[in-house]
């Protein structure tokens, strides 16, 4: 085949690997002239290396690439479209605006500390096609897709799992409206033979759970359900049609924080439902601490704990994450610009009493958190204000001074950004770790 490669990000990479060895005839087109092609490839690179592609039998668009941007394309698809193609066994897709890597990595432990053959890729860093050729018809496969890998797929998982869905990547998406279509879109070709999970707590979510075909079932921390899963008398239940099972107490859970129990619960009826026994789900979500860079306790330093949470590129998860502890926080946050609304982050800054400081690094995102920060101390009761420290600095080693100063034998310092990485960094794993390492000096 005549095949040409979009992008050769890690996705393209993978793909360019795939097809090598199906001795394809490969073309990476890639609009930055300073991307490495190995040269045993042929390439079209600059400007104009999306023209002229009518002549291929296949052409894959990386995620990254707006879809209107190649839309004349001819034969045109993606790694994850190719993937639902010729995978020949069921897919669980999990998306959502945040907690979608948790969930999708708790539910593959959960199968495969059962005995299962799971396998984990997706928008978590490993793509799919690497491991197509080892499925097997008994094998499940667990996808986090983000809503560039749902946008434009035509078929959909045999179990959708929909989690809490904001906004986000309004750089990217036309309108949220376009963002909330995308994430639905996973949805759109379930039959009544398949299931989707929906997190009944938020909205837009349970609408989008509703638009589907197949048989819904619902989570939620703040109310009971009737098919799904929820909290009773502070344990996770599993709700079927004529039983009630109680999992664990919520206090023993391995992961930090109240919101995860939001990327708890959908994880559990998933598995029960694939067989899991009640015993083994146990014991997982105990054992299970979460992935890097998710609320990542780090050091303790001078008995001051140091908490990376630099996945948070949101102002929903930066405020969970100040939700999830007791002790006095100093945060830091700030970076790239992605246009999220800083208005209710800024809300729950001011008027937390364990929350001691702000600390704000990047240019035009940390000007309009600084705004946001004055705009609700000024429309926030007396009685509710409290002395917030406000620093905006130049960098993370700068804020991590201050941090160090400030913090007291028994405080926090908590890293979530609730902003993207790339005013700094060339991702939220290359902050994370800088931030690791500049906890420990």
């Amino acid at each position: 085949m005549n095949i040409a490669i979009l992008g050769f990000g890690m996705e393209g990479k993978a793909l360019a690997n795939y097809f090598k060895r199906r001795k394809a005839s490969l073309t990476i087109c890639d609009q930055n002239p300073k991307t490495h092609v190995p040269k045993h490839f042929k390439s079209q690179m600059g400007e104009n290396a999306f023209s002229n592609l009518k002549n291929f039998d296949l052409v894959f668009k990386s995620p990254g690439i707006p879809p209107a941007r190649v839309a004349e394309t001819p034969h045109l698809t993606t790694l994850t479209q190719y993937f639902f193609d010729h995978c020949p066994c069921p897919i669980i897709g999990v998306t959502g605006t945040k907690g979608k890597g948790t969930t999708s990595t708790l539910i593959y432990h959960l199968l495969k500390d059962a005995g299962q053959d799971a396998y984990l890729g997706g928008n978590i860093g490993v793509p799919p096609i690497t491991f197509l050729g080892k499925l097997k018809k008994n094998s499940i496969v667990v996808l986090e897709l983000s809503s560039f890998q749902t946008q434009d797929l035509t078929k959909s998982p045999h179990i959708a799992v929909i989690l809490n869905v904001t906004s986000d990547h309004m750089d990217y998406h036309a309108s949220i409206e376009e963002y909330h279509s995308a994430k639905a879109n996973l949805l759109k070709h379930q039959t009544e033979n398949d299931i989707v999970v929906a997190n009944a707590d938020y909205k837009k979510s349970f609408e989008i759970g509703k638009t589907s075909k197949g048989k819904l079932f619902t989570v939620s921390t703040r109310r009971k359900v009737a098919l799904g899963a929820d909290i009773e008398s502070g344990k996770i239940c599993i709700k079927g049609v004529k039983t009630t099972l109680s999992i664990s107490s919520i206090k023993k859970v391995g992961l930090i924080g109240k919101h995860n129990l939001e990327n708890i619960l959908p994880a559990v009826v998933v598995a029960y439902g694939l067989g899991v026994e009640p015993v083994s789900l146990k014991k997982t979500i105990q054992e299970f601490k979460g992935l890097p860079h998710r609320l990542e306790l780090v050091a303790i330093k001078k008995k001051v704990v140091y908490y990376n949470d630099s996945f948070s590129t949101t102002p929903e998860t930066s405020v969970a994450a100040i939700r999830a502890f007791e002790k006095p926080i100093h945060l830091i946050a700030g970076g790239s610009e992605k246009y999220s609304d800083f208005s209710e982050w800024a809300k729950v800054c001011v008027e937390t009493k364990k929350l001691k400081t702000v600390i704000l690094t990047g240019e035009k995102s940390a000007v309009r958190m600084m705004e946001a920060l004055r705009m609700a101390n000024t429309v926030t009761p007396k009685k509710h204000r409290k002395n917030l420290k406000i620093l905006h600095l130049l960098n993370l080693r700068e804020a991590m001074i201050a941090a160090k100063t400030y913090a007291k034998a028994g405080d926090i310092v908590l890293l979530s950004p609730a902003c993207a990485s790339f005013e700094e960094f060339n991702n939220y794993k290359e902050r994370g770790e800088i931030f690791k390492k500049l906890a420990n000096e």
